[in-house]
């Protein structure tokens, strides 16, 4: 039967590791279809899978011309072969094989591989020559780290994978390479090619492991037994990675029994101990015990094939043994993990229904025998009475005693929850940055939330306040800050007193070691009153923060002499920029829109070469420059609070602008934004960024939220950093008005300029208005016969902006990647008002920017007219995906986000719980906000009319974390969906003509 041959068939078998199919299906080839293939063509793929087989044979080694493939295959024969001349100049025919190919072909990333191919074999060419050992050892172990990092980028794998094979032939080929070296290549390759996802590689490489393993048997048996562990390892892992997963635990099972057990084993493991001269190899066979324990706890809590008795031993052992490793945190972070599985679980049985009727009828029961006892002391004595009486006392007694039982277990299992994820913060590397952001969120989350009931965790917290790195505790320390009290601390109350001890001795050692991240904190709650008279019942000082803030300050001043030479300096910067945003500059209606300058004044303009203090919005990398001094003037930039831009120079020479918000002096007199949330939004999204940032395909992806820096100066004032070369998306479609001389000029926005015959966006907007009170079936109408006369144009800003085809396409590939993560990040945290003039473009990268983000955690649902939509997905959002659309790399992008978030759901949780505590913060939208977010004029500063609003009631936190964990669940209306499936409702519902339609007008949900 004849085989007809196609090459990618050929090639494919080789990427999945099907060499023996692969070399089958190409000796199969008919002389007809040999005749009629290039000659070429023949040897390049003979030679791939001879070099890859090891098959010296199937090609004459002589035979260096022609492929890259070819090349490859005659320069490892000759290594083999230890004829370095000769592969010297062999390597030099490579060179020109692929310089010619270099000139020839349009793959680039392949040509990529093939130079780092021709690279490494320059490298290993020159130290075999000169029998330089050590450089040897350097290239192996440099190979072997690239090996281990490739696994964990799969998307990158195919391309890599024939660099890392021909690197690893060419360590097997090495002089004196032992069967315990190509053993150990063996499964680390096996460990890449898994977490790569390619598993019949992996499995490949997993059985010349255990051919390797075996030949050291009979023959080195020290070397056998300490090998033995991480390589059935591994071979239960690939297991686990392909869904065996009764296999993966038998084997694993079997595993540990062996660790338990066997003599020799054991005795080789102490022997290591004993010797200094073997420290390393015990530290790595202590990791590799470690590991087999930790995983057979997770797998055992994933399958519940366990009860937690056994997975609490089994993470008990993989403490010992983590705790004689570089890393001895790792074992506590499983622990942490498991007994946070454990609290959850026992707080979802609380709330059950079986335990709310179990509840009620220990209440009933109480309730009973209280009645009985009052009947019996009335005189009512009989038999009957008393014998309810005793059976209903001890059903009682027994309740009490369960009860009892019950409270005990969750005060041990918290207090141990805690103690792990504290020993956690402590321990953990700086490389871990995982876990330390995990252990900083569940200790300050557990700790603050029992400060008033137990004092052993904040006498932990004492105890162990000079260990922890106080970097740790930067992402919360304004969350810490919003904590403190005097009047606690003096209070009789023991407990209190002990929780105020240790959260002042962590807030002082983070003023003394990092004044730069902690003063302004501390300067802002030292200001809490700073604000207008009209506005002192909205904000309600708080006397005791500011008291004890000021104590705070005063105390480490006296202790510390380097940070009071440092806060000396800051206070002199905050007073200045306070001054400037309390300054009188209400702008009129006629130049509410444009740009105003004035002279700044001279508490500011005048402060020069600030040593001491960092540019406050700086959030580059690297080390921040010192304030150098200001610009003698500043901009409104328009807005009915008339926020001030000011320029900041800093010591390397760059000028750096900010925004200075303020209350406003018009005549409305209205509440303006609350900073703070702001500045707690942006620290969700940078920890949310860090989490993506760990994932590596969304890393890969470049998936993230743009943040921008922003300093709360009192509850009314504060500096912002000023994102450059961003405009909003308003401006780009709309329109604006800029002022030339003393007018104001239109300048016409896209969709007049590339449809002028369309409907306006202003008639749209006041036929909305109109139509306001109609029923929903006559918006939806309404809205469709609008959209019919209002064409997207959003695709034309890539055009217009980057010509170069290129350049074109990885900017509308960054916008796309942003629209999809600001997606679903918004609609995880609730993030409302997202109108088109709330999110602005970069220039530069094309990337999304958020901007104005006081309604969260859905209080856009309690605005006066609701919004409906998880976040905004208008049609001009979509247009400038180009013709893909929400398909593609939208939706892949939309779920590699949803998918981080919901592996990470229990610290995210954890961060918002620990915001939405926050005693500073009122997550309310004021009547006056609500009026202002949906006035009839966007740009009428009149808010008479708020006292006429219904007040929004203070987010209640539980509920609000019930929504954020159903979210982060995949539950939508219900129904528990897939990632894919939750993030196909989302798009379905952001682009639901039904819920656009009664959306409100001023959010335009037309553009």
């Amino acid at each position: 039967m004849r085989v007809l041959f196609n090459r990618k068939i050929v090639e494919e078998l080789t990427n999945d590791g099907q060499l023996q199919v692969a070399e089958s299906y190409l000796n199969g080839m008919s002389p007809s279809d040999a005749s009629s293939m290039k000659g070429h063509i023949t040897r390049d793929l003979r030679s791939l899978l001879a070099w890859r087989l090891r098959k010296w044979e199937l090609v004459p080694a002589a035979d260096s011309s022609g492929s890259t493939n070819q090349c490859i295959l005659t320069l490892l024969s000759l290594q083999k072969e230890q004829k370095y001349v000769e592969m010297e100049a062999a390597h030099a025919a490579f060179r020109s094989t692929l310089l010619q190919r270099l000139h020839d072909t349009p793959d680039l990333l392949n040509a990529a591989v093939e130079i780092h191919q021709h690279q490494s074999l320059s490298n290993i060419i020159a130290a075999l020559k000169q029998n330089n050992k050590e450089e040897l050892r350097t290239i192996t172990h440099s190979w072997l780290a690239s090996l281990r990092e490739v696994g964990k980028h799969p998307q990158r794998f195919d391309s890599l994978e024939p660099l890392t094979l021909m690197r690893n032939l060419i360590i097997e080929n090495l002089p004196n390479t032992t069967a315990t070296a190509v053993l150990q290549l063996a499964r680390i390759r096996a460990g890449a090619c898994r977490s790569a996802g390619r598993f019949q590689p992996a499995a490949s490489s997993v059985a010349e492991m255990m051919i390797q393993l075996n030949s050291l048997k009979d023959s080195e048996k020290p070397k056998y037994l300490v090998n033995l562990i991480p390589c059935k390892l591994e071979e239960c892992q690939l297991s686990w990675a392909r869904g065996d997963r009764l296999q993966a635990i038998q084997h694993i099972k079997r595993l540990l029994s062996f660790c338990e057990t066997d003599a020799e084993f054991l005795g080789i493991h102490q022997a290591l101990k004993s010797k200094p001269s073997h420290l390393k190899h015990f530290l790595e066979l202590n990791e590799h015990l470690a590991s087999t324990y930790s995983c057979a706890g997770e797998w055992f809590l994933h399958t519940k094939m366990e009860n937690s008795v056994v997975i609490q031993e089994h993470l008990d052992k993989a403490i010992k043994f983590y705790s004689a490793t570089s890393d001895p945190s790792r074992g506590h972070f499983e622990m942490a993990r498991f007994l946070d599985v454990r609290w959850a679980a026992l707080i979802q049985s609380e709330r059950s229904p079986e335990a709310e009727s179990a509840a009620l009828l220990r209440k009933n029961r109480k309730e009973e025998l209280a009645a009985s006892k009052k009947m019996e002391q009335s005189g009512h004595v009989d038999q009957k009475l008393a014998n309810s009486i005793r059976k209903l006392q001890l059903l009682v007694d027994k309740d009490t005693k369960e009860e009892a039982e019950a409270t005990r277990i969750k005060f041990e299992l918290i207090g141990q929850t805690f103690i792990e994820w504290l020993t956690v913060l402590v321990q953990a590397t700086p490389n871990s940055r995982e876990h330390i952001l995990h252990a900083v969120f569940r200790v300050i989350s557990i700790w603050f939330s029992t400060a008033l009931e137990r004092d052993d965790l904040s006498q932990s917290m004492l105890d162990n306040a000079d260990a922890i790195p106080v970097d740790r505790f930067i992402p919360l320390f304004y969350q810490m800050a919003s904590r403190i009290s005097i009047q606690t601390h003096r209070s009789a109350n023991a407990t209190a007193t002990k929780f105020q001890n240790a959260l002042f001795k962590i807030i002082k050692l983070m003023l003394k070691r990092l004044p730069h991240h902690s003063l302004p904190t501390l300067y802002s709650l030292s200001k809490a009153d700073v604000v207008k008279p009209s506005h002192a019942t909205y904000y309600k000082p708080d006397a005791d923060k500011k008291e004890t803030a000021i104590l705070l300050l005063r105390e480490v001043s006296a202790e510390d002499s380097n940070f009071k030479k440092v806060m000396d300096q800051t206070v002199l910067l905050l007073d200045a920029y306070v001054e400037l945003a309390f300054q009188n500059q209400a702008m009129s209606p006629a130049s509410s829109t444009s740009a105003a300058r004035k002279g700044a004044p001279k508490k500011i303009s005048s402060l020069k070469n600030l040593e001491l203090v960092q540019v406050p919005t700086f959030s580059g990398k690297g080390d921040a420059p010192y304030v150098a001094g200001f610009q003698p003037y500043y901009d409104l930039v328009g807005g009915v609070t008339a926020p001030k831009a000011i320029y900041c120079q800093g010591s390397d020479g760059r000028w750096y602008k900010q925004l200075v918000k303020g209350p406003s002096y018009a005549s409305s007199d209205p509440i303006p934004d609350d900073l703070r949330q702001d500045a707690v939004m942006q620290q969700t999204f940078s920890l949310i960024n860090l989490l993506l940032n760990l994932n590596t395909p969304a890393r890969d992806r470049s998936l993230k939220m743009r943040t921008y820096r922003v300093i709360p100066l009192t509850p009314a004032a504060g500096v912002l950093e000023w994102v450059q070369g961003t405009s909003p998306l308003y401006e780009y479609l709309v329109g604006s008005a800029v002022k030339v001389g003393n007018e104001l000029r239109e300048v016409h926005g896209a969709h007049n300029r590339f449809y002028p015959k369309d409907r306006s966006h202003t008639s749209i907007r006041s036929l909305f208005n109109d139509n306001s009170q109609k029923p929903n079936s006559h918006k939806r109408a309404l809205y469709r016969k609008c959209c019919a006369e209002f064409h997207p144009v959003f695709h034309n800003y890539f055009l217009e902006n980057y010509p170069d085809p290129l350049t074109w396409y990885t900017r509308r590939l960054a916008y796309v990647r942003s629209v999809a993560t600001s997606s679903m990040v918004g609609y995880i945290i609730g993030l409302g008002d997202r109108h088109s003039s709330n999110i602005l473009i970069d220039s530069t990268t094309a990337e999304l920017v958020h901007i104005d983000l006081g309604v969260a955690f859905e209080q856009g649902k309690q605005l006066p007219v609701p919004e409906l939509v998880p976040f905004r997905l208008t049609r001009d959002i979509v247009h400038g995906m180009g013709v893909s659309g929400i398909h593609g790399v939208f939706s892949e992008s939309c779920e590699r986000a949803m998918d981080v978030m919901r592996q990470q759901h229990q610290f995210i949780e954890s961060i918002v719980e620990v915001f939405l505590h926050d005693p500073l913060f009122k997550w309310t939208v004021s009547p006056g906000r609500a009026q202002r977010l949906q006035r009839d004029d966007l740009d009428a500063d009149d808010t008479s009319d708020a006292t006429k609003l219904p007040a929004t009631a203070t987010l209640d936190a539980t509920s609000t974390l019930l929504r954020l964990k159903q979210k982060l669940l995949g539950t939508e209306y219900g129904d528990a969906l897939s990632v894919q499936g939750q993030v196909r409702k989302l798009i379905q519902d952001a682009m639901d003509e039904d819920l656009l339609s009664r959306m409100f007008y001023g959010w335009a949900p037309w553009i």
